[in-house]
This record gives C-alpha cells, structure tokens and sequence, in this order.
C-alpha cells in the first residue's frame, strides 16, 4: 500500500512533499537556506527550471491580499 500525504504540499511547483516551514517542504526549504535566498520567494521558481521565456508561476492573489489586508 503506498505511503498517502494529507495536508498542503510544498508550494513549489513541481514538488508534491509534504509542507514543513514556510509552506516548502525540508529539501526545498534547506535549498533555499543554502543559496541564502527567500523561502517565500523561493517557492515561485520551478523544481525543474522554467520551460521557455513566456513559462510564468501563478501567484497566490488571494493569500497576498488577505495577508496585506490583515496586516501580517
């Protein structure tokens, strides 16, 4: 039987691990860390690179919002 996740996944697209800190899973999360960039910002670029010069992320708008207009 194999092994099923329940709960938010990593943000990053391309990676279907379990969510750890920052909404990234520990192995893209630590990427992050080591190359000392944004873990939020981190999550927006693909696990396998971008496919051509028009492949673009989908950002989460109405998280962004809700966040701003909460205040945090």
């Amino acid at each position: 039987m194999p092994i099923a996740f329940t709960g938010s996944t990593c943000a990053r697209r391309g990676c279907s691990r379990p969510d750890w800190k920052d909404g990234l899973c520990s192995r893209c999360w630590r990427l992050a860390a080591f190359f000392g960039k944004d873990p939020g910002l981190f999550a927006y670029e693909p696990l396998n690179g971008y496919a051509d010069g028009r492949d673009a992320v989908a950002l989460p708008w109405e998280r962004l919002e809700r966040e701003l207009l909460d205040g945090g």
